[in-house]
């Protein structure tokens, strides 16, 4: 995930709680769930967002087809959000939070092995260029 998006999601959903005024809540949840649907990092794949939407007390079931394009489950949650009660609002923060607290992934792996790979192959390169250099004659 990135850190921006890590970042505003962990400080909206630790401004909510169970004590939040619901149409608060209702219109973070829309922002949270729209980032969090959107993330390739939590969900890489858009078919392994069906069985945490599965777990959302939604009013009826999402059909398969749903899944193909992210935007179309985000519009269907917003609009479960938008028309669930009170007490369907505190379930969809508390999924959220648990779903946030096992995904933990930041940048920073990613960037300490993208630039080791990238030490490495300047490295292979300039052994390369000292190897068939000109200077290097030995003819």
């Amino acid at each position: 995930m990135k850190n921006i998006e890590n970042e505003f999601l962990n400080k909206n959903l630790s401004r909510l709680s169970s004590k939040s005024n619901p149409q608060e809540v209702r219109y973070y949840l829309m922002s949270i769930y729209g980032t969090i649907l959107q993330s390739t990092s939590i969900f890489s794949k858009n078919i392994d967002i069906k069985p945490f939407v599965n777990s959302l007390p939604l009013e009826r079931e999402m059909r398969d087809y749903l899944f193909s394009a992210r935007p179309a489950v985000i519009a269907r949650i917003i609009k479960e959000i938008n028309k669930s009660n009170d007490k369907n609002l505190y379930i969809f923060l508390d999924s959220a939070k648990k779903l946030i607290a096992v995904n933990p992934k930041s940048n920073k792996k990613i960037t300490k092995t993208s630039k080791k790979n990238h030490s490495e192959k300047n490295n292979y390169i300039d052994n390369l260029l000292n190897k068939y250099s000109r200077s290097n004659n030995n003819d």
